[in-house]
């Protein structure tokens, strides 16, 4: 029976391929399938025992496997927290500057108001 792992392997084809990755699903690398049997069988046929060629095949392929562990799982979710702190943060300071812009805009349109009423009055009382 066939086992087949999902091994990932740089991309020739990325232009940025020795750059750290930051975040799962990153095109710098491509997943290729790794069959532990075919191996298995290549390596008994170059005279390695049947025992010790399925355990390379399976240490081979645990080995070259992109699997997530736990930790790595925390240190993302860690990552994450981090930047939706900061994310939070800056909508903070946005909040802030449209309060700050919406105080001064009402400032000028009750000046205004005042202003065109002012006008109004100064019209009626010429021209009456």
């Amino acid at each position: 029976m066939a086992a087949y792992f999902l091994v990932r392997r740089e991309n020739p084809l990325h232009s940025d391929c020795n750059a750290k990755r930051d975040w799962p699903g990153d095109t710098s690398t491509m997943a290729i399938a790794f069959d532990t049997l075919k191996f298995t069988d290549r390596l008994v046929a170059s005279g390695v025992p049947q025992e010790q060629a399925r355990a390379q095949a399976l240490q081979e392929a645990w080995q070259s496997a992109d699997i997530a562990t736990k930790h790595d799982l925390h240190e993302l979710r860690h990552h994450m927290d981090l930047k939706f702190t900061e994310v939070d943060a800056k909508f903070s300071e946005v909040e802030a500057k449209i309060e700050s812009v919406k105080t001064d805009i009402l400032k000028w349109v009750t000046g205004l108001l005042l202003a065109q009423a002012a006008v109004i009055a100064a019209l009626v009382k010429l021209l009456s």
